[in-house]
This record gives C-alpha cells, structure tokens and sequence, in this order.
C-alpha cells in the first residue's frame, strides 16, 4: 500500500478543510470547526497523526526489510573498511611514535589506528603500550 507524501495530503486536505497551513513542524487548521479544541478537530487531528505514524512505521520495515535482503544476498554494508600494514604500525608503535604520528605515516586516521591497536590488544590480551 502506497501513501502519498504529507504535502500532497495536506493539499488534498486544505481543499477539503477549507483552510490548511502546513509549516515545517505543524499543521494549523484555519477553519475554527477543525481547530484541536473543538471535537472535530481533536478527530481530524487524531487521524491525521495516525496516518504520519502509519507512514513512518511502513518507510521504516521496508528499510529494514531492504537491509535484510541485502545482507541475505551477501551485500557488505557500511563503509569499506581501510587496511593497514600490521607490521608497520607495530613498528612505528615501537619506535615510540604516537597514535596521530602513526596515522600520519600511515595515512589513515587517528580513530583507524587507535582501532586496530585495540584490536591488537584484545587479540594479543595485553597492552602495547
């Protein structure tokens, strides 16, 4: 089931309502019959909500859904991730060259060294430093 998208609605409803502004966060209703302290505007109001969330709640399983598709196809989500020469990490690492240095050196990021000396640390079970 498609929903169109909330302006489309909004104009639909405006011609119907006789009197709809939509701005970024809200919709004001300029009849004084669909405002939310009479009854009918409560209900119109309610419906109209529902409907958001219902669209949101669709957009998000078929996001999902495309998401478990892909990694069922053997698709790699996410950003690739960079190699680095181990063995040259370890030995700027024991040189005493910090963490920015080596990945400097290496040209790879401050967070892409400190991850993989962490992983180091927790596949060796201690410190390298």
């Amino acid at each position: 089931m498609a929903f169109r998208p909330l302006r489309q609605k909004h104009e639909t409803l405006a011609a119907r309502a006789g009197g709809v502004s939509l701005s970024r966060n809200s919709i004001h209703f300029l009849s004084r019959e669909h405002r939310h302290e009479f009854p009918a505007g409560t209900s119109t109001f309610t419906i109209v909500s529902a409907v958001a969330q219902l669209e949101r709640d669709l957009i998000r399983e078929r996001v999902n859904a495309g998401i478990r598709h892909a990694r069922a196809c053997g698709k790699q989500l996410g950003r690739p991730r960079r190699i680095v020469d181990r063995d040259e990490l370890v030995r700027l690492q024991a040189a005493g060259a910090s963490l920015r240095q080596i990945a400097k050196k290496l040209g790879v990021g401050y967070g892409t060294v400190r991850l993989r000396v962490r992983n180091m640390e927790s596949s060796t079970g201690r410190r390298t430093r």
